[in-house]
C-alpha cells in the first residue's frame, strides 16, 4: 500500500516553518499569554469560595477557542490562504463539535491504554486526525471519528513512527534551553498537516459536513469536493 513519508513531510514543514515564521511564533505566544494571564487570575483567586470553579471553567473555555484559532491558523497558511491575528479567536459553529470529538476520542484513546497499551497506541494512530478534521471540513464528533478512522487505515505502523519522530523534535526544541520549541512546534504542526493532507489525498475525503470548512487554496493538492457518505471503516 503507498503511504506518506516521514522525511518528505518534514522537509515541507521546515520551509513552511521558516517561510511563516515571525508570523507563527507570535501568534503562538499570544496564545501563550493569555493562557498564563487566565492562569494567573485563577491561581490568585484560588482561595475564594466558588470562583476556582469559575475560572477552571473559564480556562478550559478558553483553551478550546485558542487552540480552533490555531488549527485554523496554521491550516489557512498550509493551504496558502490570507490569515491574520483575530483567526486565533475564529471557533464560530465549531466550539462543540470540537469539545464533543476531544472527549469521545480522548475516552477511546484511554479506555485502549487502561485495558491494555497496544490498543492505546492503535486507537491513539487511528483517530489522530479527529480534531483537524472538525476544523478543517467542519465535521461533527461521529463523523471525524469514521472519518479519522478511515483515511488511517493500513498506515497506523507509519503514523506511529511518525508521531514518535514528532515527539523526538520537540524534545530537541526543548533541549536548546526552550527556546527551540519556538521553531520546532510550527514545524511538527505544518508536518502533521502535511501527512492529514497526504491521507486525506490517498483516501479521497468524504464530507459529511462542510459547516464553516477552511478554504482550500488551488495551489494544495485537495480531494473532489463532492458529496459522498462515508463508508464503514474496516
Amino acid at each position: 500500500m503507498d503511504t506518506f513519508s516521514t522525511k518528505e513531510s518534514f522537509i515541507y514543514g521546515w520551509n513552511k516553518t521558516k517561510e511563516n515564521f515571525w508570523f507563527v511564533v507570535g501568534v503562538t505566544l499570544l496564545a501563550l499569554f493569555i493562557h498564563i494571564v487566565l492562569q494567573t487570575v485563577a491561581d490568585f483567586f484560588q482561595d475564594v469560595p466558588v470562583l476556582p470553579v469559575i475560572t477552571h471553567i473559564i480556562l478550559n473555555v478558553v483553551g478550546v477557542i485558542l487552540s480552533i484559532g490555531l488549527t485554523k491558523i496554521f491550516l489557512r497558511l498550509f493551504k496558502n490562504n490570507s490569515v491574520e491575528v483575530f483567526d486565533l479567536f475564529d471557533y464560530y459553529g465549531l466550539f462543540w463539535k470540537y469539545v464533543f470529538a476531544s472527549i469521545l476520542s480522548s475516552i477511546i484513546i484511554l479506555v485502549g491504554f487502561v485495558l491494555l497499551i497496544v490498543p492505546g497506541i492503535v486507537f491513539a494512530t487511528k483517530y489522530i486526525f479527529v480534531q483537524v478534521l472538525v476544523v478543517d471540513k467542519g465535521m461533527g464528533a461521529h463523523e471525524a471519528l469514521r472519518e479519522s478512522a478511515r483515511i488511517t487505515y493500513g498506515h497506523k505502523w507509519n503514523i506511529f513512527w511518525f508521531m514518535l519522530a514528532m515527539i523526538g523534535v520537540n524534545i530537541v526544541g526543548f533541549l536548546v534551553f526552550g527556546v527551540g520549541l519556538l521553531f520546532t512546534i510550527p514545524l511538527t504542526i505544518f508536518t502533521f498537516l502535511f501527512v492529514y493532507h497526504k491521507l486525506v489525498e490517498m483516501g479521497g475525503l468524504m464530507v459529511v459536513n462542510q459547516a464553516n470548512p477552511v478554504p482550500a487554496s488551488s495551489s494544495v493538492p485537495t480531494s473532489s469536493p463532492e458529496v459522498a457518505l462515508i463508508p464503514e471503516v474496516k
